[in-house]
């Protein structure tokens, strides 16, 4: 049967102010210090673990949950209302602080996107050429990337060269997922859902950020092309089905990543701001876990933040505005990505800067096809967009979609047969400096730090 794609539009809801769509990527935070009533704490080692911790944390009216060394804290939980000051302010654990969850991609209050239904299905077998994917002439973003000239190079990635996308976890079945996925190594850590704990514990996305981030990286090549498509990915889900999660959720999936051998890239398309005086603990042992991944070799892609929400009223010149943080594109060694639009301007909803921000990508803008970009849309969202159909799509923007390009491009250089897997994220960070693109306006160096991402350019060095 032949494949045809058949659009059609469906709104949720609306952020006033902004184009038609970017709800569905925009990375937002809830404000700083909404503890959300979690029974968890981060507790902060002063030096080796103590060989009695678990009993210390018991005295004082807890459990232990999990010790990652590798960063010197430990995580415990309890409902005792004074646990915190009972346990802190020892030598061996200097400090307890409760941990906290943000809203780090939109609502379903905030959502409005445009669904794109498939009409057909993969009844053949994929082409294993991206560029014959059906719907790959309105993927501009793939194009601007000069996607078409890694391919032509021989450079698809590599199924040893992975990359972890932590996020809201993965639709596996979806016909661009099907097969693409790393289901032996993906896994959940989200503590709590609002969809109960089924939806917790599943790697399958009950939202569909993860899913649509995931699909610019890899796919069969059905009706979208992956900028990497023989490169797997590793679901590693650290939101709830309404995009929210805790500090030390995200903390763990960092720090669980960062041991898997095959994964040389993380991606992390979710954010928030926070003005750099109310930064604690929580934000610092977000910078510890990037900084491990890091130096495990591995590279964290994040986005960089956008002007809504708790994300802030505007988009920042991070050159000039220095009193706030966004984590996790600020943290450590993250590097963190904004985004242009289909005629390589910055896009107006994306933070910049070459103090803050290493290299752009496409994120698209507008409120037609022609200028947003596309992605697979899960048939378990919450949302009911895609309901029962593992063949639907939708048409959105955002920094969320502009570094899962970058990451998916690492993944080419790093999966090279020359390289394959030896390089670390200091080499992936700069050969993705060193090939992009120098969009040669508004004080390019400012504006656009490095330039905007060029695949073709990329798998050549």
């Amino acid at each position: 049967m032949e494949k045809k794609l058949f659009l059609t539009r469906r709104c949720m809801g609306f952020w006033s102010g902004m184009m038609f769509a970017l709800s569905l990527s925009l990375p937002l935070g809830a404000a700083a210090g909404q503890e959300g009533g979690s029974n968890r704490f981060l507790i902060q080692l002063g030096g080796d673990v103590p060989p009695d911790l678990a009993l210390m944390i018991a005295e004082a009216g807890g459990s232990l949950d999990a010790i990652y060394p590798q960063i010197g804290i430990a995580i415990a939980r309890s409902d005792h209302p004074d646990f915190a000051v009972m346990l802190e302010g020892s030598e061996q654990v200097p400090r307890v602080t409760r941990d906290e969850s943000l809203q780090w991609v939109p609502d379903a209050a905030s959502l409005s996107a445009e669904v794109a239904t498939l009409v057909g299905g993969m009844n053949q077998i994929p082409p294993s050429d991206p560029e014959d994917a059906v719907a790959f002439g309105l993927q501009w973003n793939m194009q601007v990337i000069q996607a078409p000239v890694a391919w032509a190079a021989g450079q698809f990635g590599d199924p040893g060269v992975k990359v972890a996308v932590l996020d809201t976890g993965i639709d596996f079945t979806h016909q661009e997922l099907e097969g693409r996925v790393d289901l032996v190594n993906s896994a959940s850590f989200v503590s709590n859902s609002a969809c109960g704990p089924v939806a917790a514990s599943s790697i399958l996305d009950f939202n569909l950020h993860g899913t649509f981030v995931s699909s610019q990286i890899t796919t069969n090549n059905v009706i979208i092309a992956g900028v990497a498509p023989s490169t797997e990915i590793v679901a590693v889900k650290v939101l709830d089905c309404l995009g929210s999660g805790s500090f030390l959720d995200v903390i763990a999936g960092i720090l669980y990543t960062a041991d898997l051998e095959d994964v040389a890239v993380q991606n992390l398309s979710l954010g928030a701001r926070f003005p750099k005086q109310a930064a604690g603990p929580l934000v610092a042992a977000l910078n510890k876990a990037v900084n491990y991944a890091n130096s495990r070799g591995q590279l964290v892609v994040a986005a960089a933040c956008e002007a809504v929400g708790p994300c802030g009223n505007e988009a920042l010149n991070l050159n000039r505005d220095k009193n706030y943080t966004s984590i996790p594109a600020q943290s450590g060694a993250a590097i963190a990505i904004y985004a242009t639009t289909s005629t390589d301007e910055l896009a107006e909803y994306s933070d910049f800067g070459n103090s803050g921000t290493w290299i752009g990508a496409p994120g698209g803008d507008g409120d037609n096809l022609a200028t947003l970009v596309l992605g697979a849309c899960s048939q378990f969202s919450v949302y009911g967009l895609c309901a029962g159909s593992n063949e639907k799509y939708l048409a959105a923007a955002g920094t969320s979609f502009a570094a899962p390009l970058v990451a998916g491009v690492a993944a080419l250089i790093d999966g090279k047969d020359e390289n394959l897997g030896s390089l670390n994220g200091g080499d992936l960070k700069t050969k993705l400096a060193k090939s992009a693109d120098d969009l040669g306006k508004r004080g390019v160096d400012l504006v656009f730090s490095h330039g905007r991402l060029n695949a073709g350019i990329a798998v050549q060095d």
